[in-house]
């Protein structure tokens, strides 16, 4: 998952994260400062952020001195990715658990949704009929 940096001079910034986290990197983003630099060494699989004194291009060179090397703005836009990238993670979830309780279907001649639930079928081969919520 790419994210670039949108600072007008900044554009060739850029940060690649893994795409696989688990429920444990979830829970510890945003513990300590110390466990978001640790999450990023760890989450980060590629970069390359322009310092004011040299470049950005390794996970394990992230630390708070490189950190306090950032322009303000490239600071800003560095220090938020974790949370976009969280969000976008819970995001992914949220619609797999959707998808796990709905089946939504697109009407081909209108833009409206419908939705039906799925039904469980118990061992005896009964339909449960669907609550409507």
């Amino acid at each position: 998952m790419r994210m670039q940096c949108p600072v007008e001079t900044y554009t060739d910034n850029y940060v690649d994260f893994d795409e696989r986290w688990s429920r444990a990197d979830i829970k510890s983003f945003g513990s300590s400062s110390a466990n978001t630099v640790a999450l990023m060494r760890n989450k980060i699989i590629a970069l390359n952020v322009r310092l004011m004194n040299g470049v950005l291009d390794a996970p394990d060179q992230i630390t708070e001195e490189t950190l306090d090397d950032m322009q303000w703005e490239v600071f800003q836009w560095f220090v938020t990715l974790p949370q976009l990238v969280v969000r976008g993670v819970l995001d992914l979830g949220e619609a797999v658990r959707r998808q796990s309780l709905h089946i939504v279907e697109k009407s081909p001649d209108t833009d409206s949704s419908t939705t039906q639930q799925l039904m469980p079928i118990s061992s005896t081969n009964s339909q449960v009929e669907p609550s409507m919520n």
